[in-house]
């Protein structure tokens, strides 16, 4: 056929999206309310057909602090997540075994499945302010570790920070 090249053709998809609301809460205190569960779990389980063995507050993600156990356990964390500054956030959760993030109800990462500590990320577009979070967890065996930081406008790797409803 002639002098010309061929290439591959590169296609990108852009969504235009708005920025989601802050809720109207005010800051209760530092911290996340927990559920625990013990059993043999493989992914996240459906946490509304168990009963918790024991439920609290925490102000950091680490499950070890928490588990009554070595393995065999899962763990749900409620609460708010404060957003600093109005803009497109990229969350990273790191988790061994997996872990699903929740903002207002919608997954945001899903980094599920028994596996050893890996990360996996998603975005979302926030207003300032207070978000509704969702972090569930699970412990198949060996190791347990849960991560989450985020990036944003002018904000690189920041520890989220957490609070109850007041």
């Amino acid at each position: 056929d002639g002098e010309g090249y061929k290439s591959d053709i590169i296609g990108r998809k852009y969504n235009k999206v708005k920025l989601t609301r802050a809720s109207k809460t005010r800051k209760g205190k530092e911290g996340l309310s927990y559920s625990y569960f013990e059993g043999n779990f493989e992914q996240v389980p459906d946490f509304s057909k168990l009963q918790p063995v024991k439920s609290g507050m925490t102000k950091t993600l680490d499950p070890e602090t928490i588990a009554q156990r070595i393995d065999h356990y899962a763990i749900r964390y409620t609460g708010y997540v404060d957003i600093p500054k109005s803009g497109i956030y990229t969350f990273y959760l790191r988790s061994d075994d997996g872990s699903k993030l929740y903002l207002h109800d919608e997954l945001v990462v899903d980094n599920d499945g028994s596996h050893s500590s890996i990360t996996k990320q998603g975005m979302m577009a926030l207003k300032k302010g207070l978000h509704p979070i969702r972090i569930e967890y699970f412990e198949d065996f060996l190791g347990q570790e849960l991560r989450l930081w985020y990036d944003g406008p002018a904000i690189k790797n920041r520890t989220a920070t957490f609070f109850t409803e007041q």
